[in-house]
């Protein structure tokens, strides 16, 4: 699953290099999108149910921007670099305040 996102981000970004010349939009949606696959692989160790429900909703964003970035052409790339940019971001920050939270609550005592 985690190979599958990371293909589909990666062929949306040489997509727009290669047949729109934005080579700055696509640096900027593949680093800003790689903290967040990182730290899904290191989730998947301790929590496996959700790092899958991570990939899947990082696939099914991956998949809507894509649609919008290929079939609406300019217009649809400026949302592709929305919702490749924001969200990722969004849904990193969640997931460490999640792991925050469980790491205080580990060492309550109680």
């Amino acid at each position: 699953m985690w190979t599958i996102t990371e293909i589909l981000i990666l062929s949306l970004c040489i997509h727009d290099v290669i047949l729109c010349s934005h080579w700055e939009d696509a640096i900027l949606v593949s680093g800003l999108c790689q903290p967040l696959m990182f730290a899904l692989t290191l989730f998947r160790k301790s929590h496996s149910l959700g790092a899958i429900i991570n990939l899947i909703i990082v696939l099914i964003y991956s998949i809507f921007s894509g649609y919008l970035k290929i079939y609406l052409g300019f217009g649809g790339g400026l949302y592709w670099i929305l919702f490749m940019t924001a969200l990722p971001n969004i849904q990193l920050t969640l997931l460490l305040i999640y792991w925050c939270i469980e790491r205080i609550s580990m060492h309550k005592p109680r």
